[in-house]
């Protein structure tokens, strides 16, 4: 087993000069998979950082319309004060701000492997890392997700160092370690899972490290403690609060939220060779490097695991441990080359052209390779995700005498037309919002009104006489919006003409019973 400083290509990365050579070419890499779409559709949530910026710019306040967006204000607020900076309000120049970290994170890789493992393990986790589909996706979308990836990388990184390190140069790793995680956390409170990894990492090195004969007795004393914390956090109600929010989810996500396969299965879709191999790796890794490999083990272990029984489920929320992930990959992958070098019995030429076929097949059986190049060049996303409203302007023209705007897509109708005047929801998830008793609810975040379900409608439609709804065509065609939309016409015999142009879909509504409109129970919108 070699030292934490040696291993296969230890001492491939060369010299500080070609150390910079090589971050040269990271950079490069990673810009070229990471610009693709910087000017695509935004995805909804994109918005809300967005307008609340170009609200900051106007009022000072992180504003959208008459409400305000505040979750990750230190974010939003960098994205704001980006855009003051460079006089620019555009989208793609606010997603800069993602795509920095997005570029940063592949070069912290490198360097921090590099001086663990060596340049060969830096260079082939670094490759897997520049070559990841949700990572080039994350880096250009404007959420908080690629810097929380790189404070959290660089906090775990942090805590290493101070596990490594000796004399007052811990004491420095260690407070950026907390200021790291901390910031981590604030960003996304998943962290919190991930910290867990680090805190595993941290027992088990430590009791490896007491006399064996004690082992049993630090065991059980940190048992011991662990009990103990519990017993006192049970009558706070805390615990009970945490189950609630790790089993917590609304109404449109319950298809996943006992689905523990989620995480196995994407992984499987996009390493099909290297995920299910991933036990392999361990193994080869654990002979290059040991105290590294359990360090990464941990980290990723624990997020998966405890991410795959949890009840919210989205690829970003291991997006944090996927480094590690690659890590492994990159110990494992020199080990096998220099195996390779040792073992095969034919010349150089020839164990390199084997090589270099073994892992262009490899490569090409994975699926993750083929998803980094059409996201690169500028496909490769769901466009289901990202409905393209450039085109809602032309589309309205012919209704513009139409003075009431209903939306299924609200943040939207804000960054292309400046205002709306209901948002149509379905039931499911309306209770994360909103009161479950109510039809109609103020979305804080816009000061506009939301109505929920086809009863929602059916007072909306009695109560206003005229007017459009803006929507796209998956929701327009589907039952729990769109239907219940026409439903909600046909019961009050009211017609509905309907406009498309791609994507988008505009109904207009005007009511032939020249009765008073009834309103009972109706906001004023």
């Amino acid at each position: 087993m070699t030292d934490h400083r040696s291993g296969p290509g230890a001492h491939a990365g060369g010299g500080i000069a070609t150390g910079v050579l090589i971050s040269v070419m990271i950079v490069v890499a990673a810009v070229l998979t990471r610009s693709g779409l910087m000017s695509a559709p935004p995805e909804f949530d994109e918005l809300y950082h967005y307008l609340a910026a170009l609200g900051w710019l106007e009022t000072g306040e992180l504003r959208i319309l008459d409400g305000s967006y505040t979750r990750a204000a230190a974010y939003t607020l960098t994205v704001a004060r980006f855009l003051d900076l460079t006089a620019q309000d555009s989208l793609a120049a606010a997603r800069v701000v993602s795509l920095l970290p997005g570029l940063a994170l592949p070069l912290a890789l490198f360097w921090w492997l590099r001086g663990r493992a060596g340049g060969l393990v830096a260079g082939i986790a670094t490759g897997f890392a520049v070559l990841w589909p949700q990572g080039i996706l994350e880096s250009q979308m404007l959420r908080f997700y690629s810097l929380h990836v790189l404070l959290f990388f660089a906090g775990a990184v942090a805590v290493y160092a101070v596990a490594s390190g000796q004399g007052r140069t811990r004491w420095g790793w260690a407070i950026a370690a907390l200021v790291l995680l901390g910031a981590a956390t604030l960003l996304q409170v998943t962290t919190v899972v991930a910290c867990g990894g680090l805190a595993i990492w941290l027992a088990g090195r430590a009791l490896v490290t007491v006399n064996p004969g004690r082992r049993w007795a630090w065991g059980l004393g940190g048992a011991v403690l662990i009990l103990a914390a519990l017993a006192l956090l049970w009558p706070t109600g805390a615990l009970e609060k945490a189950w609630a929010l790790y089993r917590f989810s609304p109404g449109n996500a319950v298809a996943t939220r006992d689905y523990a396969a989620f995480y196995h299965n994407g992984l499987r879709k996009v390493y099909e060779t290297f995920w299910p191999l991933f036990p392999v790796a361990v193994l080869l890794a654990l002979r290059v490097n040991a105290r590294l490999t359990w360090f990464c083990v941990a980290i990723f272990g624990t997020v998966f695991v405890v991410q795959s029984f949890g009840a919210m489920k989205a690829d970003r929320y291991i997006s944090g441990a996927m480094p590690f992930f690659f890590a492994v990959w990159g110990l494992a992958g020199a080990e096998i080359l220099q195996m390779a070098r040792r073992r095969l019995p034919v010349s150089q030429v020839m164990t390199a052209s084997i090589l270099v076929g073994c892992i262009g097949f490899m490569l090409a059986s994975n699926g993750f390779l083929v998803s980094s190049v059409k996201l690169a060049a500028g496909g490769g996303y769901d466009t289901k995700f990202r409905p393209d409203f450039s085109g809602l302007t032309e589309l309205l023209k012919p209704w513009r005498d139409v003075p009431f705007l209903a939306t299924t897509n609200e943040l939207h109708m804000v960054a292309e037309l400046g205002d709306y005047d209901v948002d149509l929801r379905r039931s499911a998830g309306w209770e994360a919002e909103f009161d479950p008793a109510a039809l109609f609810g103020r979305d804080p975040r816009t000061g506009r009104y939301a109505l929920r379900g086809e009863e929602g409608m059916v007072r909306l439609l009695a109560c206003v006489r005229a007017g459009v709804l803006v929507s796209v065509d998956e929701i327009w065609k589907g039952n729990r919006i769109g239907g219940a939309f026409r439903s909600a016409a046909a019961a009050q015999g009211i017609a509905l003409q309907v406009r498309s142009a791609g994507a988008l879909v505009a109904v207009r509504w005007d009511e032939a019973d020249p009765s008073t409109p009834q309103c009972d129970g109706v906001p004023e919108f």
